[in-house]
């Protein structure tokens, strides 16, 4: 038997999660979450897309495959293969390990940047609230532009969690701090602090630094020389920068779409089985016809009665009553999508109705 659900039988929730990350860059390595190196094939430096062959040597890598036949199933660009090959020939694929990782930009003031045009609108809309993010403040800035991967910050960066470290040799000697969850990236310690240099575009994952004050007065390996680091020097050089490191700290925002489903089994509903045993042997399923050569069901069949008593000679009234263990989906075609399967089947009696409630991630 299969019902619809009702109107007041689906309800959508949305779950919004802020998952923090700490992304420490040093000496042209980056770790994520303080991961260290866990493996030859897994970096500590991104999200994997598609981790199903992280850390697996050329043996031992998942992938997939089907067999030619009738059915003509085969994998997108394998024309040619699946032509040549004959009926019962495995043909397989691969699955490529993609990651997402920041990306770092230097942006001097007297080149072409289309990356820092693209946020003109992005930016003027920030203006509303402080002069510091109109596109014009930043036009003829020298600039380092900061990427992170949707994948890190989902449907956004969650203000006043974004935090820029950078260090040498060890030492703090800057930190920024989105502490008005504006935008506006401040300087809270050091030589520049109570000043602002930077803006975070929470929507895009971008972070924009600005500046050419110096963050300290020691120097380091910045664009081929030896030079105070500035903001614009964050995540630059980090290999010839032996001496720097460079931390970011922000939330982002993941939405889960959540489906809660009730599922009624009322009274006088669903109390038939198909099951063979609940019908007293001998008493024929069906009986096969000589004359027409077919095999007929007869019109009323012995029901066995599953009502448990207390005494063992005596036989309780018959009722119907079945056991629930798996709760069906289907879609408009009557094509089953999901299963719900009870860890202990539950007793259905006839007076008595069952709602089962689930829930579906989608």
């Amino acid at each position: 038997m299969i019902k619809q659900f009702g109107r007041n039988d689906k309800f959508v929730n949305t779950i919004r999660l802020h998952p923090s990350w700490d992304i420490f860059v040093h000496s042209g390595s980056t770790f994520l979450n303080n991961k260290v190196q866990e493996g030859s094939a897994l970096s500590s430096s991104a999200i994997y897309v598609n981790p199903i062959n992280v850390n697996r040597t050329d043996s031992q890598l998942v992938y997939p495959y089907v067999f030619k036949s009738a059915e003509q199933m085969g994998f997108a660009g394998f024309n040619n293969q699946y032509v040549s090959s004959s009926f019962g020939t495995m043909l397989t694929g691969s699955y490529t390990i993609l990651t997402a990782s920041l990306g770092f930009t230097f942006q001097t003031a007297s080149v072409s940047r289309p990356k820092i045009r693209a946020l003109k609108n992005e930016l003027n809309r920030f203006s509303r609230t402080t002069k510091w993010a109109s596109y014009d403040y930043y036009d003829n800035e020298e600039l380092m532009l900061v990427e992170i991967p949707r994948l890190f910050h989902g449907s956004g960066i969650k203000p006043g969690t974004v935090e820029l470290n950078f260090y040498i040799t060890g030492t703090l000697i800057g930190q920024l701090k989105d502490e008005g969850s504006n935008g506006v990236l401040m300087n809270t310690t050091g030589l520049l602090s109570g000043s602002k240099s930077g803006i975070v575009v929470y929507k895009h994952g971008i972070i924009l630094l600005s500046g050419t004050s110096s963050v300290s007065t020691n120097q380091d390996m910045y664009n081929g020389s030896f030079q105070e680091p500035r903001w614009t020097h964050f995540g630059l050089g980090t290999i010839n920068a032996t001496s720097s490191s460079f931390e970011i700290k922000f939330s982002g925002t993941t939405n889960i779409q959540t489906v809660t489903l009730f599922a009624h089994a009322n009274e006088f509903e669903f109390n038939h089985s198909n099951n063979p045993t609940s019908v007293y042997s001998g008493s024929g399923l069906y009986s096969f016809d000589q004359t027409s050569g077919s095999y007929d069901q007869p019109n009323r069949l012995l029901m066995v009665n599953s009502v448990s008593g207390s005494f063992v000679e005596e036989s309780e009234p018959f009722k119907r009553q079945t056991m629930i263990s798996n709760v069906w989906l289907y879609n408009e075609n009557k094509e089953p999508i999901a299963q719900a399967s009870l860890s202990t089947p539950i007793l259905k009696k006839e007076d008595r109705g069952l709602t089962f409630k689930f829930k579906v991630d989608i």
